[in-house]
Parts: structure tokens; sequence; C-alpha cells
């Protein structure tokens, strides 16, 4: 990013009016794929505050892609799998 902040740097008012900027994002609908760390005292394994529910077999995620522009922001799209 630095690169690019230095390449770009001097760009004119007119060059940025004209980029189009985006970005997708996935989002765990039912907690992270990732197994949490948990950090408790000797006993206290089954108490109620120690414990996070699950959706069994997972519960699938969402990828979104968005993107904005010197005129203003576009809407999300929800991006599809292709097999």
């Amino acid at each position: 990013r630095f690169e690019f902040a230095k390449k770009y740097a001097n760009m004119s008012l007119d060059f940025w009016k004209k980029v189009l900027w985006s970005d997708e994002s996935k989002f765990e609908l039912f907690g992270q794929k990732r197994r949490p760390r948990v950090w408790r005292k000797p006993g206290e394994s089954f108490k109620e505050v120690n414990i996070q529910k699950t959706a069994k077999y997972g519960g699938g995620n969402i990828m979104l892609w968005g993107c904005f522009t010197w005129s203003g922001i576009n809407n999300l799209v929800r991006k599809h799998k292709l097999f």
C-alpha cells in the first residue's frame, strides 16, 4: 500500500475522479470457522459464562462485494458460488 501511495501521490483530481474502488468480504453467518481460545480457572469449564452455543454442521457464509467512486457509493452485491 505504501508503494501505491508513493506512486500515485501527485495525481490530479481529475485522475482520482475516474477511479473506482472496490472490495469484497466473506462473513460467517453463525460463529467463526476457527476454534476459539478459552482461558478459564480450574473447575469453571461448564459455567454458563464459559459455554458458547453453536450451529450444527456450520452456519454457512455470505460473500459481499461493493464499490465507490468520486461521485458516490454503489449497492452491495451478494456474490454467489461458482461451481
